[in-house]
């Protein structure tokens, strides 16, 4: 078992720590994956080396074809719609209210270019190093012929949305936007006219294999083909009703188009005339764009990355790919953890959240999870539905479902047989053998209840509307009410560490509400914070140790019981609904927007030692083995000749716990086993010093 523990621990590190803790971030992206936000636009210079961007400022680069990519500083904040290569050492990113960004390195470094407009601009294309255009909101068109060093605007002759361009050749051009708008320039993009569609709708994509031949998607499933050059333009069957993003050839008769609403993919073979879905794997992500790699490889973006080797018939997920809103998540262990959400959606890690596998999909929206071990579970949502598995989430099956009780907001596990739901209209359900009966305990349509936790079989709270607080003590047969003074709020989580110490969450008519007792309930005491946002989870960890999510991606830490409260950076502004720690230090955290953080340091987001890789032209501190360790490591050093010593360790905010040596020591190679007896599990450093010089690196100690 513990060889097991080792290599699961192993991969963890891999996943997780090998890759983010570069950023020295406390919270840490596991979905949407590398990117950690929705990604609308790439660009490739070959079938190696290519550029993605998307919300909030987000910058990719890849130089493997899309295996794996790096994320890059980005001077802006603001949503990035499109961007296209100039040529080997330059790159154009436009977006949000007239963004205009600028690389002249490859993509490894950006810089804020001012074009003097403000709209939002929705896509930009180069033909080669000098002719490029940009299109975007209310009939904006902008041209240049020095590679985007300065740029024209030219007159559209519409006031509509401007959303994609395609330079078929240095005279030929074709852009089109909403309202049915479709442009065609044969001087360089200097005039522009008009060509007759044949419906009045959105379009986001256009695409040329050659002069004649073009395709046109978009809204409502749009798809237009012509092979006149766009002289006519036909309107092809409709195959789905969903935002038809993108659209691109992979050769004169092949090609692909993407779009919203459960990882649309179309494929054709007659130049865009008929459709068909791909036969790979199902995505749930939405998709925005797609880049050919050569006639047979394609990239498509959205929620995640997904590629093709084989023109669209089946697809591997890259990167990222869940886009469904999380409700709530509940972790056993280090390693297994459940997410539910939108759509009747389940989500299984058994690594610690390195890769989460679908396991059930198309149903109501699922509100919470619980598990009284890695093995059983419940799930519970709209409609009043029950889920149960026994197998860890391999199978699921429906205990439970009617219309008439709209849904239940929580549900509290305690063991294999014993489990609690509350929900609307203040309905109690209970079940004593593992969901074969559901009992009704109670109900008030005065409120609703949103959460529930049970400490053991017997006594449990539940928390909701008007600041409710209900107490039992013999399983839910009786519930007393008890007071938290606050009859304006709404309590949305309630979370208990034994019988007497427990807290509360929610929001107020003027402030965020946070309560806690450490009496059982009978005496609630109002917790004085600064938080701005409504509080939708919270957990209490330790005696010392609790945390809170709520709106707009905020997290707070206590480490004093509760009674003040730390923000913490979550990177995100998501809402966040649901948190789940295994102990102090690892813990998940899960809302909207397919959003799912994890921290293995307690949300400390590193700011004390940094480690360093060289003291001396040589490589004199080696890391430690085995890492990351559960009992006890070596770390090992060699000194050029002989010198004095100070080897220490450190925790994650740069306090020292541990002096390893301190003396001198003779020429040669040196080795030191210890352990971190009572110290909790998370990431540590440890420092050598000799002759004035500092080297540093990283552990991971798990307990």
């Amino acid at each position: 078992m513990k060889n097991f523990n080792y290599l699961m621990a192993l991969v963890i590190f891999n996943l997780v720590f090998a890759s983010e803790l570069r950023a020295q971030n406390g919270w840490n992206f596991q979905n949407p994956k590398s990117e950690g936000n929705v990604l609308r636009s790439s660009s490739f210079l070959d079938s190696n080396t290519g550029l993605a961007v998307g919300f909030k400022g987000t910058i990719l680069k890849t130089t493997d074809g899309g295996s794996s990519w790096e994320k890059i500083a980005c001077p802006t904040a603001k949503d990035l719609y499109g961007v296209s290569f100039i040529d080997t050492d330059h790159a154009l990113a436009v977006g949000y209210s007239g963004s205009v960004l600028r690389s002249d390195d490859g993509g490894k470094n950006w810089i804020v270019q001012s074009v003097n407009t403000y709209p939002h601009l929705y896509a930009v294309s180069f033909f080669n190093s000098t002719f490029g255009i940009i299109v975007g909101g209310g009939g904006k068109i902008l041209r240049t012929s020095d590679g985007g060093i300065t740029w024209t605007a030219q007159s559209s002759g519409t006031g509509s949305n401007l959303n994609a361009v395609y330079i078929i050749d240095v005279n030929t051009a074709t852009v089109v936007g909403d309202n049915g708008i479709i442009l065609r320039s044969s001087d360089g993009g200097i005039t522009w006219n008009f060509q007759d569609s044949p419906i009045n709708q959105h379009f986001f994509s256009v695409a040329f294999s050659t002069q004649e031949t073009g395709i046109i998607t978009g809204y409502n499933g749009t798809i237009l083909y012509t092979s006149d050059g766009g002289n006519a333009w036909n309107l092809g069957a409709q195959q789905t009703y969903n935002e038809i993003q993108s659209v691109k050839f992979f050769d004169s008769d092949h090609c692909i188009a993407v779009g919203t609403g459960g990882g649309l993919i179309l494929i054709s073979s007659d130049k865009g005339q008929t459709w068909e879905t791909s036969n790979g794997n199902y995505f749930s992500t939405s998709l925005f764009d797609i880049s050919i790699l050569n006639d047979t490889t394609a990239l498509i973006l959205g929620y995640g990355i997904l590629k093709t080797t084989d023109q669209g018939k089946t697809w591997e997920m890259q990167s990222g790919g869940i886009d469904v809103s999380f409700s709530s998540v509940c972790f056993t262990d280090a390693y297994t953890g459940t997410v539910v959400g939108s759509q009747g959606s389940i989500y299984r890690t058994t690594d610690g959240g390195g890769i989460w596998k679908q396991q059930y999909f198309n149903g109501p929206r699922l509100l919470s999870v619980g598990f009284s071990d890695t093995e059983n579970g419940y799930a519970t949502g709209y409609e009043a539905i029950i889920l149960h598995t026994t197998d860890g989430g391999k199978t699921w099956a429906e205990q439970f479902r009617n219309g008439f009780y709209y849904w239940f907001h929580t549900i509290s596990v305690t063991d294999v047989n014993h489990a609690t739901a509350v929900g609307q209209g203040g309905r109690v359900l209970r079940t004593t053998d593992a969901g074969a009966n559901w009992t009704l305990q109670s109900e008030n349509p005065g409120y609703n209840l949103y959460g529930v936790d049970f400490i053991d079989n017997n006594n449990g709270t539940a928390v909701g509307d008007h600041g409710t607080i209900l107490h039992t003590v013999n399983g839910g047969t009786n519930w007393t009410t008890q007071e938290s003074n606050s009859p304006e709020s709404t309590l949305y989580s309630v979370s208990f560490l034994d019988l007497n110490n427990g807290l509360a969450v929610g929001s107020g008519t003027d402030s965020i509400l946070i309560l806690k007792t450490n009496d059982g309930g009978q005496n609630w005491e109002k917790i004085s914070n600064s938080i701005t946002e409504t509080l939708y989870g919270v957990q209490f960890v330790t005696s010392q140790v609790a945390y809170t999510v709520g709106n707009i991606g905020i997290i707070y830490k206590s480490v004093d019981g509760g009674n003040n409260w730390v923000k913490q950076d979550s990177g995100r502004t998501s809402g966040l609904s649901s948190v789940s720690f295994i102990n102090e230090n690892i813990g998940t955290a899960v809302g909207e927007d397919g959003t799912i953080l994890h921290t293995t340091n307690g949300g400390v987001t590193y700011t004390g030692i940094e480690a360093s890789h060289s003291v001396s032209s040589g490589n004199i501190l080696s890391q430690n083995y085995p890492n990351p360790f559960t009992e006890t490591t070596t770390i090992t050093w060699q000194l050029p000749k002989d010198s004095p010593v100070i080897l220490k360790v450190y925790d994650f905010t740069g306090r020292e716990v541990k002096t390893l040596v301190d003396g001198n020591q003779a020429k040669g190679e040196h080795k030191v086993k210890f352990d971190l007896p009572g110290l909790p599990a998370g990431v540590y450093f440890y420092r050598l010093r000799l002759n004035g010089k500092v080297e540093t690196k990283k552990m991971v100690y798990l307990k």
